[in-house]
C-alpha cells in the first residue's frame, strides 16, 4: 500500500530546507512506477539529514561532488544503485538544497 502511494505523485519534501525544481519534477512524471518510490524515499532520507534527524542510510547515499561534472549541482543523492543508476543532483542556495536534476550515475 505504501509504495502504491509513493508511486502516485511526488511528495513534496517533508523538510522545508528542500526545493524541487521543475525539471525534477517532469522526470519524475516520466519514470516507471519503481523509480518514483524510490526517488520519495530519497526525498525523505535527505529531509531527515538536512534537519539534522538522521543521517542518510549508504543506500541513500548524499555526497559532495568532485570537480563540477553537472553544474550547477554541488551535490549527489543516491536514489538506485547498480546498472542504470539514478541519482539526484543539486546545489545550496540561501540555506536551502535545490534539486536541480534526476539523472544516471556519472
Amino acid at each position: 500500500m505504501r509504495k502504491a502511494l509513493l508511486a502516485e505523485r511526488l511528495f513534496e519534501p517533508l523538510s522545508r530546507n528542500i526545493i524541487i525544481k521543475d525539471k525534477v519534477r517532469d522526470a519524475f512524471r516520466d519514470s516507471p512506477n519503481d523509480l518514483r518510490v524510490q526517488i520519495n524515499q530519497s526525498l525523505d532520507a535527505l529531509s531527515a539529514h538536512l534537519d539534522g534527524i538522521q543521517a542518510t542510510a549508504k543506500s541513500k547515499t548524499f555526497k559532495k561532488l568532485k570537480g563540477n561534472p553537472v553544474p550547477p549541482a554541488s551535490h549527489e543523492l543516491y536514489v538506485t544503485s547498480g546498472a542504470g543508476a539514478k541519482r539526484l543532483f543539486g546545489h545550496y542556495k540561501d540555506g536551502q538544497f535545490v534539486i536541480d536534476d534526476l539523472a544516471d550515475h556519472l
